[in-house]
């Protein structure tokens, strides 16, 4: 609230699907079930707790897109983006069969068949941002991220190296049909970014 036209709001957190959560359970059968001693059997279980897997942060957490008249908001058209770098460091080896992915989450909608990127707010004007993970400045034809979209970073029992992934978010209002419902206001979206392993 209260910040200018155009804003895309991000933050991060880090999100570990293996519980970091150590059990110990110790089972004994006593003799006192009418089993004779000799037969007693003791057996221990236990956990280890892992380390935290990987690092992750943002170049920026508030990305501005400025301000955008509604004359520069076309059909198929991604106008004023700018690009961010998520950084991943320092991640360590899980097991043999754990795949490291980024989970990428926020409320939205499709619109004309593009996912847009807002929050919900009362205020619904035709726009919203449209992610997309690129090195260059893309294209309404590239394809986009949306609410639970993964970025893989390896397969199976690859850890991955220190890195940083290049996106680009944007202001959008799908094709023909969504443009036509464009009027002024504030756009907002927050976007999460997770580490997340299975």
């Amino acid at each position: 609230p209260g910040r200018r036209l155009m804003m895309l709001e991000e933050s991060m957190r880090i999100l570990d699907v293996f519980k970091k959560t150590g059990i110990f359970l110790f089972v004994f059968i006593p003799s006192a079930f009418c089993i004779p001693s000799a037969l007693a059997i003791t057996l221990n279980f236990s956990a280890i707790l892992a380390d935290p897997t990987c690092t992750i942060s943002l170049d920026k957490n508030v990305l501005s897109l400025g301000d955008v008249s509604g004359s520069q908001l076309k059909a198929n058209k991604i106008v004023a983006a700018q690009p961010f770098q998520l950084n991943i460091q320092n991640c360590i080896s899980i097991s043999r069969s754990a795949a490291y992915s980024i989970l990428v989450s926020g409320s939205g909608s499709l619109q004309d068949g593009k996912w847009l990127f807002k929050n919900s707010d009362g205020t619904e004007n035709g726009t919203g941002i449209v992610l997309v993970q690129s090195n260059t400045l893309p294209d309404y034809s590239n394809s986009e991220l949306s609410d639970g979209s993964a970025v893989e970073m390896g397969g199976a029992g690859v850890t991955p190296a220190d890195q940083s992934l290049a996106f680009y978010a944007g202001l959008s209002c799908g094709s023909d049909n969504g443009c036509t419902t464009v009027t002024p206001g504030t756009v907002s979206a927050t976007v999460m970014f997770d580490l997340v392993y299975r």
